[in-house]
């Protein structure tokens, strides 16, 4: 039986990896199209009936209205993102700064990114204090516990 194993595994380090297959990590395992084909197989009806909304809400041709529904299903986040920057850009604006120092003003800005780095520095700060704890722990789990 032992013999059989070590046949196989040592067969399978010879196997010549395919030159054209993608890392593991850039493999996608989920796209648009694939999102919207789910979406649509769970409720067909509701599907097409956000689609229809889609084209009328924003103007669009079906495909165009499936294209971005399906883009919504795949990244949410993203897509919010993406319809943010459309938006900004049909205000006139050229950037998230400009329309935010436009709409609320420089003061606001300026008060926005302290805060921002406050919170920024107030996390980094935590960390600092979990890791450094984490690594106390592990001394005197060492020092006392291992050597007994």
């Amino acid at each position: 039986m032992r013999v059989a194993l070590l046949l196989v595994a040592s067969a399978h380090a010879f196997v010549r990896p395919a030159l054209n297959a993608l890392p593991m990590t850039k493999r996608p395992a989920l796209s648009p199209e694939m999102a919207g084909a789910i979406a649509k197989a769970k409720d067909a009806a509701g599907y097409e009936a956000i689609v229809q909304e889609t084209m009328v809400k924003e103007d669009c041709t079906y495909e165009e209205a499936v294209e971005r529904y399906n883009q919504y299903l795949f990244d949410p986040d993203g897509y919010s993102i993406i319809k943010m920057n459309e938006q900004i850009r049909d205000a006139g604006f050229n950037s998230y700064e400009e329309y935010f120092i436009a709409e609320k003003g420089q003061e606001a800005w300026d008060q926005r990114q302290a805060d921002l780095e406050a919170d920024k520095l107030q996390k980094r700060n935590t960390s600092f204090v979990v890791v450094g704890s984490l690594l106390a722990a592990l001394t005197v789990y060492q020092n006392f516990f291992m050597h007994r």
